[in-house]
């Protein structure tokens, strides 16, 4: 017995789960991959626009569409999540199409005490949001059809005469080509019945080889097997980016750091690395996944790195980075390498080791918070200062974020008539407040197109005591902040 389990207009269900705001409104997702822009998906306000259309005949048709741009890694990636959940309840599974997968179930109703409630824990291992569907049949098109007919039902189970089941089903729930679907309907032939009405010679005759195959379907004959997903070995690191991490610089400094952090994990031990993915979510924008096959596999992450920089190094953000998640696999094991390579692996290893052990006993007497770190530069002429450099932990398994170098320090601060500042008070030894004697510079910084927008009124200044010493407004709140340089 087999099972479809579907989830129709998978990417318009993805969106309105990220754009909750959207979910009633008339939005048309569009691929403008290719020449012509085409509608992918829509969302259910918008029923006279169907997938496959240009997009000027969907603004034709319908006024005031809201218009998203496809974003196929986002939806690859709920996708996945979704194959996974239903792995847990059934792992022989096939994926056959974005939101569409078959599942042999031979076997595993005796797992859960019968057929139904093997069906009602794969609908429960996905989430509600994407309404699921599944249909149940011997073969795997009959399936596909009875998940299409459910309707209102969370599963339907096909009939024994699979044959007169699919008779009034549409030519376009066959699994081919579409060119073969319009020369069917080019003929007169509509229904899946029209065709199951012609002899197998006859199709044939203008079909070639895969008449044979569509007569079989449409008469209800489907011997193809489930062909379950390869299950691949893979590990996962992922950083969160700070909204000020704007650049490449600031990319690649994080993809540095995981790919530092993936080489240091215990399963990594006397393993090379053949696949490398990079999966980066961009703040209100497309995300996107970039996947490197190395020729010689990465021993090293020093290896790594220069691999996936050379691949990525004409990157363009086109936007603010969320998140950064590095994935390897393709594992192989490490039998031997040059000696004059060994060498200087092992002794740049040790030297590692010998940080790590340092960084291990400093953080046991003062915390668990990293102690050793790297400064890695990101944009050393920055207007704004904490945004030149930031912190990262010198031992890679230790799961931290980016962390700026100069962070601003609160600062209480009298000011007179004008805002002007007139006298600070300074912490440490000695707490006291402070006469400003002169204002030697001031100067303003506005960087508004950031996600977290900036804006500030620093001022540069001589205090009483002959200390210089640098504070800003933050023009947004209203707070005084002391600017470390």
């Amino acid at each position: 017995m087999k099972a479809c389990v579907l989830v129709s207009h998978f990417r318009a269900k993805a969106e309105m789960r990220r754009h909750a705001e959207l979910k009633d409104k008339p939005v048309v997702i569009v691929d403008r991959s290719k020449a012509r822009p085409l509608v992918v998906d829509r969302f259910p306000e918008v029923s006279e626009v169907t997938a496959g259309m240009t997009l000027e005949d969907a603004v034709s048709r319908r006024n005031n569409v809201i218009l998203l741009d496809s974003d196929e890694a986002y939806y690859r990636k709920v996708f996945e999540e979704t194959i996974d959940s239903l792995s847990h309840v059934c792992d022989r599974i096939e994926v056959a199409d974005l939101g569409c997968v078959y599942l042999e179930l031979d076997g595993f109703e005796r797992l859960y005490g019968g057929e139904n409630n093997l069906l009602d824990a794969l609908i429960h291992s996905i989430p509600d949001d994407l309404n699921p569907h599944i249909g149940v049949a011997q073969g795997k098109f009959p399936a596909y059809v009875a998940a299409r007919a459910a309707g209102g039902q969370a599963f339907f189970k096909a009939p024994g005469d699979v044959r007169g089941f699919l008779t009034n089903s549409p030519i376009d729930r066959l699994p081919v080509e579409r060119s073969y679907i319009e020369r069917l309907g080019g003929f007169g032939l509509h229904t899946i019945g029209d065709v199951a009405l012609l002899s197998v010679g006859e199709l044939q005759a203008q079909l070639g080889p895969q008449g044979k195959y569509i007569w079989e379907l449409c008469n209800g004959i489907d011997n193809r097997h489930v062909v379950p997903i390869k299950q691949t070995e893979t590990l996962t690191e992922q950083m969160s980016l700070p909204y000020w991490a704007v650049t490449s610089d600031a990319f690649f400094a994080a993809l540095d750091s995981l790919s530092k952090r993936v080489f240091a994990k215990p399963e990594m031990s006397g393993k090379l690395i053949g696949r490398a993915e990079v999966d980066c979510s961009i703040h209100n924008g497309i995300s996107w996944k970039k996947t490197v096959a190395l020729k010689e596999p990465a021993r090293s992450y020093e290896r790594l790195i220069y691999v996936l920089r050379s691949n990525i190094s004409t990157l363009d953000l086109s936007g603010i980075p969320n998140e950064v998640f590095l994935t390897v696999s393709d594992f192989t094991d490490d039998y031997g390498r040059q000696g004059e390579f060994f060498d200087g692996d092992l002794k740049r290893r040790r030297k590692r080791q010998d940080l790590h052990v340092t960084d291990h006993r400093i953080r046991a007497k003062m915390g668990n918070s990293p102690a050793l770190q790297h400064v890695v530069e990101i944009h050393p002429h920055h207007p704004v200062p904490e945004l030149r450099a930031f912190l990262s932990p010198i031992d890679p398994n230790i799961p931290a974020s980016m962390k700026s170098v100069r962070e601003p320090v609160p600062i209480e601060v009298k000011t007179n008539n004008s805002r002007k500042p007139v006298a600070l008070y300074l912490e440490g030894r000695i707490r006291k407040w402070m006469e400003i004697v002169k204002v030697l510079d001031l100067w303003s910084v506005i960087l508004w197109w950031l996600s977290g927008p900036i804006e500030r009124r620093y001022f540069h200044l001589e205090l009483k005591n002959a200390q210089l010493i640098t504070i800003f407004c933050d023009q947004r709140t209203g707070r005084w902040f002391r600017q470390n340089y």
